[in-house]
């Protein structure tokens, strides 16, 4: 009687394990069918789920993805005049120009969405001597809210097996190319390239940045965010050993992106940058 009790136990458990791993194999298995039946060439609306909330984003997969390839990822921020919750506004500045990019580089782009209570970095506005605007960053603590969730975000898509670890980048305008610089430091041997456009950053942080491809794009005459944050960025890469880009418009105001995306390489100058294997 004891040894049909311990056969039976075991059966049991066995039994319980099979039927475990056959859940597990079929959740894995409908996600797995339910990416390879993504609507492709299009921003899709999703919501990314942390502890401390929600995070609206849009994806964009190339046409003709497949989930056993992989591909590269653009994470691109947007400025502080499209926060909200609608997963709508983000897409206004630059959202066309990079879906004929991921389609003719085959690669992944997410434009996250900020909460329109919340900033993409944690910085205080001063007056500056000029009579501009001074932005100084915060760097004693930990990522605003709304970045924190970028963070997880990226980390967990940097899980998947269709990215391609070796070829993430990011760029940002304005709220988000002060993100940019700061996603550089918080996110070390992340990223393969960044485009900072009229952002602002930290430059004791130049360190962990010197490394990383950069192109800086800014206006001489923004008003909003000054030349000189970028001015200052480089500045403080290059005192560090790191060779940054850097394109300054004469004559244009705060809407720098407007001359950036006009670029002829502004997309293919990122593509042909990878992290070196470790």
């Amino acid at each position: 009687m004891i040894l049909h009790l311990k056969n039976s136990s075991l059966f049991t458990l066995i039994a319980t394990c099979i039927v475990s791993f056959s859940m597990f194999y079929s959740s894995c298995n409908r996600s797995m069918n339910a990416l390879k039946d993504v609507d492709t060439g299009k921003y899709l609306k999703k919501v990314f789920n942390t502890e401390s909330g929600e995070l609206n984003y849009r994806i964009f997969y190339p046409e003709n993805f497949n989930s056993s390839k992989e591909y590269p990822l653009l994470l691109f921020l947007h400025g502080a005049g499209e926060r909200g919750n609608d997963n709508e506004a983000q897409l206004f500045h630059g959202s066309d120009l990079i879906a004929n990019g991921m389609n003719k580089f085959n690669a992944i782009a997410i434009f996250p969405q900020c909460p329109k209570e919340d900033y993409w970095v944690k910085f205080k506005v001063a007056e500056a001597n000029n009579g501009g605007r001074n932005f100084d960053i915060d760097v004693d603590s930990g990522p605003s809210e709304a970045l924190g969730k970028v963070i997880a975000l990226i980390n967990e898509m940097k899980m998947a097996n269709y990215i391609d670890k070796k070829k993430i980048y990011v760029g940002g305008l304005s709220m988000g190319g002060m993100a940019t610089f700061d996603l550089l430091w918080r996110m070390p041997n992340t990223f393969a390239a960044a485009i900072p456009i009229c952002g602002a950053g930290a430059p004791e942080k130049a360190n962990f940045m010197r490394s990383v491809p950069m192109r800086i794009f800014h206006g001489e005459e923004d008003g909003v965010v000054p030349v000189q944050k970028s001015k200052q960025m480089q500045k403080a890469i290059e005192s560090v050993g790191g060779n940054p880009e850097a394109i300054y418009y004469s004559g244009i105001n705060h809407d720098s992106w407007t001359n950036a995306f006009m670029e002829k390489d502004f997309l293919s100058w990122m593509f042909d940058k990878e992290l070196p294997i470790r």
